[in-house]
């Protein structure tokens, strides 16, 4: 923070850091840099894709400028908005709340956090100055500013921003220099240590297991950011440190920084899905001080469109008939094809989510619904009134993910007329009011191949947090399960489950991912979705709709996230198992052979 951006400074400017034989950073295999690059010494991207530059200046009027998207920034066009001040002359960190606020650090004379509207240019410090020295990471969960101060070994301290005043909540950690903070998808603060570890603490600020990042091949942490799907980065001096969601296991990302002394350091992450060759998802990376010499970002890779797939297969069925007699082709092509008809006849066909292919428990797991198979079978809905007993709860950031195979055949939903299937949460109304429900929000994703994910786009329009007993209109929210209560009850009524204008729930319409990344690349079928995800949405403003929008649902002490009581698939089929297509195939497959 203060004291690397002085030791840095004052090498540039003596001209202290020579350079090596270039060497320009490469993502791995199924990511591609992004075309834009930009100049700064901090910055931070919006979710619409404003960018947010700040410049330092030892002599004061230090800058940060807003432009409207990374192209502008790289062609240095003119800014919509610059914010600037002659007290002004060191960054620690800047990152958006929404697209219309910045938080942002001054950590040489002020040593406090302030914050900027786009829209008018006002800014103002969050609290007084002086109060928080070496002020460097900043994020604000639900209406509280958090900002680590980075007074090196035994000495950080994690501070709360509220009312004008800046308290200690975490004090006298790490063993080296912290710098960046960031949330995890289960609400766990990640503090960077220049030791090179990731500190974590509970939302109530009890200390977790560090993580170290020596398997990311760097050395030290400066920054840190959590994508769409939770995975973690950390800028690692010469190297960037991806954990992966739900491990603490760290990894190298892409290659090293090219440079004599490459300190890559500030990190920002925007859009929706960051999986190899899936997704829109951009991570910036502030690679000024590496032969880079740059901003740079990185985003999945497009794969081959299915259908030049199929030319290149149908390309090589030529020589294979050439390889064996006509009739040798004609037997095995008999016998691809009568495995196709075992497909085109399978019949459409309504059925439950059957099988747990996976879980991760989230803080605050809730004692007595914590058997995943509850969430197995028909929905035991409790109505408008009550909520259902018979779920599975997420914990605060948990996921679930589900599948639809029986013992003998395999079970997918299709992309047909209308909804496709619907997820049935326990959310119910206050005293009967329909715009008052106490709803629990969950992020829905499909996938085919259980690896590669597309996640409905949600929007959110409630515009205050909310509290964990608190609720939430329907209206303000759409494309989120858990939102609506379940009327549809296997054990006390006949209401039909697979018909979304009465079962209740919230139903999903698999057309609405046909722009998806990972369905334009072929990684998603919408015809053969095998698994949905459910995982809970923490709703504390620090997560964003499609459009930009902070996300509230019930969150706090005592809220243990969402609750999974089933799901219902309205367009599906059942095929046979392998083994069993098989039989039929193989006397086919035994012709061919003989003949060959």
């Amino acid at each position: 923070m203060r004291t690397l951006f002085r030791a840095i400074g004052f090498l540039i400017v003596l001209g202290a850091i020579p350079q090596v034989l270039s060497a320009a950073w490469t993502p791995p295999a199924g990511f591609t840099r992004t075309p834009e690059s930009f100049q700064g010494d901090a910055f931070a991207i919006a979710p619409d894709g404003k960018v947010a530059i700040g410049t330092a200046s030892f002599g004061g009027g230090a800058t940060i400028k807003v432009f409207q998207n990374a192209a502008d920034a790289q062609a240095a066009t003119s800014p919509i908005r610059t914010f600037t001040d002659p007290t002004y002359k060191f960054w620690g960190d800047l990152t958006f709340t929404n697209n219309d606020t910045l938080l942002f650090t001054e950590n040489f004379d002020n040593d406090t956090a302030y914050r900027g509207t786009i829209s008018t240019g006002a800014s103002a410090p969050l609290a007084p100055v002086g109060s928080m020295p070496n002020a460097g990471g900043v994020v604000q969960v639900g209406s509280t500013i958090y900002c680590v101060a980075a007074n090196g070994a035994n000495a950080n301290i994690l501070y709360s921003v509220s009312g004008g005043t800046a308290t200690a909540v975490v004090s006298n950690f790490g063993s080296g220099y912290a710098g960046g903070i960031a949330v995890d998808s289960s609400g766990n603060f990640l503090l960077t240590d220049s030791a090179g570890s990731l500190r974590r603490y509970t939302s109530s600020f009890s200390p977790l297991a560090p993580i170290s990042l020596a398997g990311g091949n760097g050395s030290g942490a400066y920054d840190v950011a959590v994508d769409s799907e939770g995975d973690i980065f950390v800028t690692t001096n010469s190297t960037l440190t991806r954990i992966p969601f739900g491990t603490t296991t760290a990894t190298q990302f892409g290659s090293p920084f090219g440079g004599a002394f490459a300190f890559i350091s500030n990190l920002d992450y925007v859009g929706s899905g960051f999986e190899p060759s899936s997704g829109v998802g951009r991570l910036f990376i502030n690679a000024v001080f590496g032969d880079d010499g740059a901003i740079i970002g990185a985003t999945p890779s497009a794969i081959p469109e299915p259908a030049t797939l199929a030319m290149l297969s149908l390309a090589i069925v030529p020589a294979f008939l050439r390889r064996r007699c006509r009739i040798a082709g004609a037997a095995a092509l008999s016998a691809c094809l009568f495995a196709g008809s075992i497909a085109s006849t399978a019949q459409a066909d309504h059925f439950f989510a059957s099988k747990v292919i996976s879980k991760q428990p989230g803080i605050q797991h809730q004692v007595g619904f914590t058997e995943a198979s509850l969430a197995l079978g028909a929905p035991r809905g409790g109505g408008g009134a009550e909520a259902s007993t018979h779920v599975y709860n997420l914990g605060n950031g948990g996921y679930l993910t589900l599948g639809f195979d029986t013992a003998n055949s395999q079970g997918h939903i299709v992309n047909g007329p209308g909804a496709d299937f619907t997820v049935f949460e326990n959310s119910f109304y206050a005293d009967g009011d329909e715009h008052a429900a106490f709803a629990e929000l969950m992020w829905v994703s499909v996938s085919t191949d259980g690896v590669y994910w597309a996640r409905f786009e949600p929007t959110s329009k409630t515009l205050s947090p909310v509290p964990a007993y608190g609720t939430i209109d329907p209206d303000n929210v759409a494309k989120f399960a858990g939102v609506h209560p379940v009327y549809a009850n296997a054990d006390e009524n006949a209401i039909d489950p697979f018909d979304p204008g009465v079962s209740g729930g919230d139903a999903f319409d698999l057309s609405d991912l046909a722009q998806s990344g990972a369905v334009t690349s072929g990684k998603v079928d919408l015809g053969n979705i095998r698994y949905v995800r459910l995982a809970d949405v923490i709703g504390d403003g620090k997560r964003f709709d499609y459009v930009g929008r902070s996300i509230y649902d019930p969150t706090g002490p005592g809220s243990g996230g969402a609750d999974v009581d089933a799901i219902a698939v309205i367009n599906g089929v059942h095929l046979p198992e392998p083994a069993v297509a098989l039989t039929l195939v193989a006397p086919a497959l035994m012709r061919w052979r003989k003949i060959s």
